[in-house]
């Protein structure tokens, strides 16, 4: 057991530094072209790992399963990656990864829409409360932007991924619970490959752009340990211990990307600091009291 948490924190540490490499890359790349470089290098990586572990191949298995495959893999990898670098464009790297402290928010709300879950009082109590950290990271601590709607777009977005990613919880809980890590892992990574290249190639009208050192250092950060690694270790962990009990992990993200961002020398502001707080708070609660 220590084994699994220790791949789930892991893979949040990877998660988390994804925000600030992406955020480096989209100053000098557009988010289709750094989403097609990073998943063609992982879907190549993952190849390889599939060939080389061919004897936990079985495609009888996998080919009934083939379609949710695929669609888990658009709403999972490509929908949630898409969201993610549209909305940072217009947010910074701290606000999303706050704001995907939602993730166990919506795998649990999901869970109990899709899987007939259970939800008590007070894990209603920690929805409200994560709900409120979030409103407390996009209004910077405004009221007047809480009464007015007033949020950053890219703030939205992350939202959105966010939401796509708790789906693709519960579709591999409810569906794929058979597949072995490997071929889970591959199988939704690389239908999200094809439409990224797709949407890069579009983007760029087949010319491609000059990368320089430090966008070509984020993009192979975010292709194998923030995407193979990661969805490796994040699947893993979520066979081992279940949806809901993995999610939590997710709480990881924020912390990781905030020390990060400080090591880079980014300022902190209150609102987000409170914010994170409350969507933490609210986490464990809702996790802590889910019986």
């Amino acid at each position: 057991m220590k084994k699994t948490y220790l791949l789930l924190v892991i893979a949040t540490l990877f998660w988390g530094g994804n925000f600030i490499f992406a955020k480096l890359a989209l100053e000098t790349l557009n988010p289709g072209f750094i989403a097609a470089a990073r998943f063609f290098i992982a879907g190549l990586l993952l190849v390889i790992v599939l060939w080389f572990r061919r004897r936990d191949f079985h495609w009888e298995s996998i080919r009934p399963k083939l379609p949710i495959l695929i669609g888990s893999g658009i709403i999972g990898v490509f929908v949630y990656n898409l969201m993610m670098f549209i909305g940072l464009r217009s947010t910074s790297a701290t606000n999303g990864a706050l704001i995907m402290g939602l993730n166990p928010m919506f795998t649990l709300i999901l869970s109990v829409l899709l899987l007939s879950a259970k939800i008590n009082r007070l894990q209603l109590l920690g929805i409200l409360l994560s709900f409120s950290g979030v409103l407390c990271v996009i209004s910077g601590g405004s009221l007047d932007t809480i009464l007015h709607l007033n949020f950053v777009s890219g703030d939205i977005m992350l939202i959105a991924s966010s939401l796509s990613f708790g789906l693709y919880n519960v579709i591999n809980k409810k569906y794929l619970s058979e597949i072995n890590v490997y071929s889970l892992t591959a199988f939704t990574t690389l239908p999200a490959t094809v439409l990224f290249l797709f949407i890069a190639g579009f983007e760029s009208g087949g010319h491609l752009p000059a990368v320089s050192a430090w966008a070509a250092g984020s993009i192979a950060f975010m292709a194998i340990c923030g995407s193979v690694l990661a969805y490796y270790f994040w699947n893993y962990g979520v066979k081992q211990i279940g949806a809901d009990n993995s999610a939590i992990f997710i709480n990881l993200v924020p912390l990781f990307a905030t020390f990060f961002s400080a090591i880079l020398g980014k300022p902190l502001y209150a609102s987000q600091l409170a914010g994170g707080l409350l969507i933490v708070s609210g986490v464990v609660i809702t996790n802590r009291f889910k019986n």
